[in-house]
């Protein structure tokens, strides 16, 4: 049986992806059930969900547009030589986060990044020491678990600035809303700049 499941994953990276993704929501339910907790523990509360959801979404683009200019100048200029039609970044923008992957990466992704990293582990480490150790020890581990998936300084780097970003939101708001809002705007943002 693992055999078969790991042929499956090699195969299909995209099941993988999804399959490691429940493994952490099932952990982080199991865990809460051990510690006879609720999901509100993690910062799921109802105050201000849509207008937080709204800041999460306009902060994500600002820190996406930041993190492109620091890290990656040219592609904007590379852009610009290509003439891109509008049709091609209207087909994009509509039909990446249909697709699998898409939705494996823009939605289903950062939930349960978030959850494990804002939500669970940052609130962890507030109790053992203060907030911007904290932080930075989450931003660190968040960077890290996205080196074995692009595995560049420069990606660490920018994933370090999205960490600290989006756990210093969680921290000042105590609201996981702002964060997946961020976090799928800029995965959304990379898939549609990447589809381009």
């Amino acid at each position: 049986m693992q055999v078969l499941f790991y042929r499956i994953i090699k195969q299909n990276h995209y099941i993988g992806s999804f399959s490691f993704y429940v493994i952490i929501l099932i952990f982080v339910k199991l865990l809460l059930y051990h510690r006879k907790g609720k999901w509100s523990s993690l910062g799921f509360t109802n105050r201000g969900n849509i207008r937080l959801i709204f800041k999460g979404i306009f902060i994500g683009i600002l820190l996406f547009c930041l993190t492109k200019l620091i890290f990656n100048f040219s592609s904007y200029e590379e852009l610009i030589a290509n003439k891109i039609s509008i049709g091609k970044i209207f087909a994009t923008l509509i039909f990446v986060p249909i697709m699998l992957k898409g939705f494996i990466d823009i939605i289903f992704a950062p939930f349960a990044e978030e959850i494990l990293f804002r939500g669970l582990l940052y609130q962890s480490l507030l109790c053992k020491m203060n907030k911007w150790r904290s932080i930075i020890l989450v931003s660190i581990l968040f960077s890290t678990l996205y080196m074995t998936f692009t595995p560049s300084f420069l990606h660490f780097f920018r994933n370090i600035i999205y960490s600290i970003s989006l756990t210093y939101l969680f921290d000042k708001y105590r609201n996981i809303s702002i964060t997946i809002a961020c976090h799928s705007t800029i995965n959304y943002l990379s898939w549609v700049a990447f589809c381009l």
